[in-house]
C-alpha cells in the first residue's frame, strides 16, 4: 500500500507501488529526504523506516569556456588561464589536464562558486598557472583541456591546441669567407613590445654582436681609415708650413 504524507507535484501514483516511487518532470525543489516505511501485521506491528536523500541537479546550458590562453607559447613562458562553467546546481567540478595528464594541484586554483541570488544557480571557476616546458609540446602542439562534471549525470570538456612559438628562417646563404649565414626573425607576441622588423644575423650559430668576428673586423677597418686620414692631414700641414716660410724668405730677399 502506498501512502503519501505530503502531496508532491510530479508524483505519479499509478506508476508507484510498495517498493517503487515514480516522479515525473522533477524540479530542483523536489530535492530532500524520502522515507520508506515497512510495518508488520498483528500482533507485533513491528515497523522499520529507511530514509534517503535525493538531489536534483540542473546542468549548465552551455559547455565550459576557457579564457586567457595566448595564440602561441615557447618553453619558459608562463601559461595563465581560467576555466568557467556557468549556471548550474550544484556548481560543476572543474579539472585541468595537459596532454591528457592531470595538472598537479599546486598549479590549479579553485575559486569559490558564484551564486545567482535570483535563480539559485552557481558558476564555478578554476584557474591554472604554470611554466611551459619542452616536453609539453607533442609534435609542436600543447593540448590544454578543461572538464566540467556534476556527479555521474553531466560531463562536458573543452580542448585547445596551442602551437609552439618557434623562430622562422627568412633567408640563408654563404659569406665570402665560406661561413654559413642564416637570418632569423622571431614571432612577436601581442604582449611583447618588440619591433616586428627586428632581426639578428648569425654566423655559424653566433650572434653578430660587438664580440663576434664580424664586429671586430669591421671595427679594425674603421680604425685603419682614421689612421690614414690623420697621416694625410699631418703631411698636408707640413707642406703648407714649408710653403709659407719659403714665400716669406723670398719676399725679404
Amino acid at each position: 500500500m502506498v501512502r503519501v504524507a505530503q502531496r508532491q507535484a510530479g508524483f505519479t501514483r499509478s506508476l508507484s507501488n510498495e517498493s517503487h516511487v515514480v516522479m515525473k518532470a522533477v524540479e530542483t525543489n523536489y530535492a530532500g529526504k524520502y522515507s520508506c516505511e515497512v510495518s508488520a501485521d498483528a500482533p507485533s506491528f513491528h515497523t522499520i523506516i529507511v530514509s534517503g536523500d535525493m538531489e536534483v541537479i540542473e546542468p549548465p546550458i552551455e559547455q565550459p569556456s576557457v579564457t586567457g590562453v595566448q595564440a602561441r607559447y615557447r618553453p619558459g613562458d608562463i601559461l595563465r588561464a581560467n576555466c568557467t562553467s556557468h549556471n548550474s546546481k550544484p556548481a560543476a567540478n572543474l579539472t585541468w589536464t595537459i596532454n591528457d595528464v592531470p595538472i598537479p594541484a599546486q598549479y590549479v586554483k579553485l575559486y569559490r562558486p558564484i551564486r545567482d541570488t535570483f535563480t539559485g544557480l552557481e558558476t564555478s571557476i578554476a584557474g591554472v598557472n604554470f611554466m611551459v616546458a619542452h616536453d609539453h609540446f607533442v609534435k609542436g602542439k600543447l593540448k590544454l583541456k578543461c572538464s566540467a562534471s556534476i556527479h555521474q549525470l553531466y560531463h562536458e570538456t573543452i580542448e585547445q591546441l596551442v602551437p609552439e612559438d618557434r623562430p622562422r628562417i627568412l633567408a640563408t646563404g654563404v659569406s665570402a669567407s665560406g661561413h654559413s649565414i642564416s637570418l632569423y626573425q622571431g614571432t612577436v607576441h601581442e604582449s611583447e613590445q618588440t619591433d616586428q622588423s627586428d632581426a639578428y644575423l648569425t654566423v655559424n650559430g653566433y650572434k653578430a654582436d660587438k664580440s663576434s668576428p664580424l664586429a671586430s673586423s669591421s671595427g679594425s677597418l674603421q680604425i685603419d681609415s682614421y689612421v690614414k686620414v690623420c697621416w694625410v692631414t699631418f703631411y698636408i700641414c707640413i707642406i703648407c708650413t714649408v710653403m709659407v716660410y719659403s714665400i716669406r724668405y723670398l719676399m725679404v730677399t
